[in-house]
């Protein structure tokens, strides 16, 4: 029989397994710890099945990826827990992180030369 594994702590799908015939009790099976005869659902990329004890329940599972708000990079966090994205966050990955840096790269250059610009014409003005 197989039986479908799931993490202590989270709830969350690990695997499966194949039960073993109780030796005591003939066409009984021993079901582990952590275990359940309920297969779980069918998800998408970034879902996670959780076990609640009765049913297997889909959760957005991004852990490890990378989410911002905006282009804000102070706001760059890294996703550890199972769950929606914090509200108004969307992900975003490392060729997206370069591009922003650049953008902002070039309009601190940007404003640097016009800075400077200033500069110049002010002193020119009082010569």
């Amino acid at each position: 029989m197989k039986v479908y594994n799931y993490d202590e702590i989270t709830k969350e799908y690990v695997g499966f397994e194949y039960a073993r015939l109780d030796p005591l009790e003939k066409g009984r099976y021993l079901i582990p710890r952590n275990s359940t005869t309920k297969e779980p659902k069918p998800g998408n990329d970034f879902e996670i099945n959780c076990f609640d004890g009765q049913d297997w329940t889909l959760y957005p599972d991004y852990r490890y990826e990378k989410a911002i708000k905006g282009e804000d990079l102070a706001t760059l966090y890294e996703v550890k827990e199972i769950g929606a994205l914090k509200e108004g966050f969307v992900l975003i990955d490392d060729e997206q992180i370069e591009a922003i840096i650049k953008k902002q790269e070039q309009a601190r250059l940007e404003a640097l030369k016009l800075e400077q610009e200033a500069i110049a014409n002010e002193e020119n003005l009082t010569v």
